[in-house]
Order: C-alpha cells, then sequence, then structure tokens
C-alpha cells in the first residue's frame, strides 16, 4: 500500500462555498425554477473544481472556481427571488386569491 505525502500541509484552506451552492440547488429545486437550477448546479461543480485545485496545489485556480461558485450561487438565488416576488406580483395584479381559484376552476 503506498502513501503519499500531502504537499498542501500548511496551506490556507480556500473557500470554496460549496454549502451556499448545495443550499441554492436545493432551494431553486423546491422552487421549480429551471434557470436557477442550472446555475446552482454550475456552482456545485464550480466548488468541486475549488477543491480539486486546492488538492493539488494550484491555489489561483482554487481560489478563482470558489469565487465563482459563489457568485453562481448567489445568481442562482437572486434569480429563484426574483421568480417568487413576479408570482406574487402576478397574482396581486390579477385580483388575488379568489380570481386565481376561479380560473383554476373554470380550467377543470
Amino acid at each position: 500500500m503506498e502513501y503519499h505525502q500531502n504537499q498542501n500541509v500548511g496551506m490556507m484552506p480556500v473557500k470554496d462555498n460549496k454549502v451556499l451552492a448545495i443550499v441554492a440547488l436545493i432551494l431553486s429545486i423546491l422552487c421549480c425554477n429551471i434557470i436557477s437550477i442550472v446555475l446552482a448546479i454550475i456552482a456545485v461543480v464550480k466548488s468541486n473544481d475549488a477543491t480539486k485545485y486546492q488538492l493539488r496545489g494550484l491555489e489561483a485556480q482554487a481560489e478563482l472556481s470558489g469565487r465563482r461558485a459563489g457568485l453562481f450561487a448567489w445568481l442562482s438565488i437572486g434569480l429563484m427571488a426574483l421568480g417568487v416576488i413576479l408570482q406574487f406580483v402576478w397574482l396581486f395584479v390579477m385580483g388575488g386569491m379568489e380570481v386565481y381559484q376561479q380560473m383554476l376552476q373554470n380550467m377543470q
């Protein structure tokens, strides 16, 4: 069995934004926003890239991937929040919940 010496001992950990990316993905799935889901998946992939680059000792690339993961995660969350706000505005403009329920009954 071979043991490889860890060359990254003493290096500062890179902020990979993995938790933020996963939270953005879960919230996007719950809100059923396709574009937000795609952005969250990209954030998770970039977060994993940051971890891989750090393990290889490529600090600059790891930092860049970590920042991009955060950017895509925040874009996903922002787009999802915008979608929810627009849905409430649409509901208010259309006349409220009563009109919406009446539309649903007419469709049945």
